[in-house]
């Protein structure tokens, strides 16, 4: 926090004003400000006091542009924009993926093996601080060109640790366009599994078979560690419920979810069953 105001000034300098391309330079040229200016504005107002002048001077964005589906428009200036045109030019992709799409078509999303280190790190400290280390572990979430389950797997290698099972929404296919991502996510498993993972092979568990994944969180609570699971706030639910039809006990499950909005519907949902919800969610 102490250096939030100089990361603040690097970012901008290197990823908008040194950008002569980016939507974001053409936001702040249209309206009259440059570099110097909004380093006098973060000295004397701080980072968000910047933030606050900047938005009432038109350096915003509506989600519709940010997405690239409808031209930037303020006062003297109309840019047709796709969604591209707001990569981050400071990433390195190595992958290339989508967003869950739960408010929409999913987005296009540049994955950087770099920042991964940093999430693994935040991720080691979420499982530290609920004392998951070395509980038993598992998700359900897709297999690629959704990149969420990839990046779990890819995180939970970078940090050494367990993932027990990778259940998912949908099958690997290696036709119809998917050869890549059939590639990026065997060659991302054998990495696991180099790197001292245990043998990692997604399992196809359909919404519709949500048992199937509660039977297994049932079997970690009777080997007395109930088990952390990472999915989808929906699926979740699913999950409580089929656990409830068949009498599974799956109390002190944690569920991490993400993906969509947790509603407090579905908090009452889990929490009757005896488990914990985290939800991790944001959307673009």
């Amino acid at each position: 926090m102490a250096a939030r105001s100089q990361s603040f000034l690097n970012l901008l300098a290197r990823g908008v004003f040194g950008q002569s391309q980016s939507p974001y330079r053409a936001l702040f040229d249209a309206a009259g400000i440059d570099f110097l200016a909004v380093e006098r504005l973060t000295r004397d107002h701080g980072v968000d006091g910047a933030l606050e002048r900047l938005y009432e001077s038109g350096v915003w964005l509506k989600l519709e542009e940010f997405k690239g589906r409808r031209p930037i428009e303020r006062s003297g200036l109309r840019l047709d924009v796709r969604a591209e045109d707001f990569d981050n030019p400071l990433v390195r992709p190595q992958f290339e993926g989508r967003t869950g799409g739960s408010r929409g078509t999913g987005r296009r999303l540049l994955l950087d093996l770099d920042l991964l280190t940093h999430d693994a790190a935040c991720h080691y400290l979420h499982l530290q601080s609920f004392d998951f280390i070395d509980g038993p572990m598992a998700m359900w979430r897709p297999v690629p060109p959704d990149n969420s389950g990839v990046k779990k797997a890819l995180m939970n290698a970078r940090m050494g640790g367990r993932l027990d099972r990778w259940f998912t929404q949908s099958p690997i296919r290696a036709g119809g366009g998917q050869f890549k991502f059939f590639l990026f996510t065997w060659h991302t498993l054998a990495g696991f599994r180099f790197y001292g993972g245990e043998r990692l092979v997604p399992e196809y568990t359909p919404i519709a078979q949500a048992g199937k994944v509660a039977r297994w969180l049932a079997q970690q609570r009777e080997r007395g560690r109930p088990a952390y699971l990472d999915t989808l706030a929906s699926a979740a639910v699913r999950v409580c419920k089929a656990a409830a039809q068949s009498g599974l006990d799956i109390r002190g499950t944690l569920f991490r979810v993400g993906g969509e909005p947790l509603t407090p519907g579905k908090v009452r949902v889990i929490q009757e069953s005896g488990c914990r919800v985290i939800c991790h969610y944001s959307h673009v």
